[in-house]
């Protein structure tokens, strides 16, 4: 029942956030700034296995979702595990877009590791004047 709560909540918020899009052209340069650096210590984060610097990019309560052959939903802890097990990777990382409604903003992005490609949406929320992943959802495209 729980992951079925969060997933809902991803799919509201996915719909919400694609209905009411703004132009990135039309939101402020520190706001643009202040999630492009978020989603690059993200990617940083992730090549290097820095737990410290993705910790500043997701939020505690933060939820990881993909899909194999069943929705599987994963916590912002058990995802650094995961990280810190693996250790430092070697990927071309890629924003492919984001757009910005107020204080919620959703990003696609591409992690290309050569032999395998992985695509990321996220949610981000700002929250008390920081912006934060609270949602990722991932597959597998190659």
């Amino acid at each position: 029942m729980r992951q079925s709560s969060h997933y809902l909540l991803f799919l509201v918020l996915f719909i919400f956030s694609c209905s009411n899009q703004k132009s990135i052209g039309k939101v402020t340069k520190t706001k643009n700034l202040a999630i492009e650096q978020v989603i690059n210590n993200y990617f940083q984060g992730r090549k290097t296995a820095d737990i410290e610097l993705l910790k500043t990019t997701f939020h505690s309560d933060a939820r990881l979702l993909t899909m194999d052959t069943a929705l599987v939903l994963i916590t912002r802890e058990a995802y650094l595990d995961v990280v810190k097990k693996k250790g430092a990777v070697s990927c071309q990382t890629k924003l492919l877009y984001y757009t910005v409604d107020g204080k919620r903003a959703f990003a696609k992005t591409k992690f290309d590791y050569g032999d395998r490609i992985y695509e990321d949406y996220l949610v981000l929320v700002n929250i008390n004047e920081k912006w934060w992943i609270v949602n990722k959802t991932f597959e597998r495209i190659k």
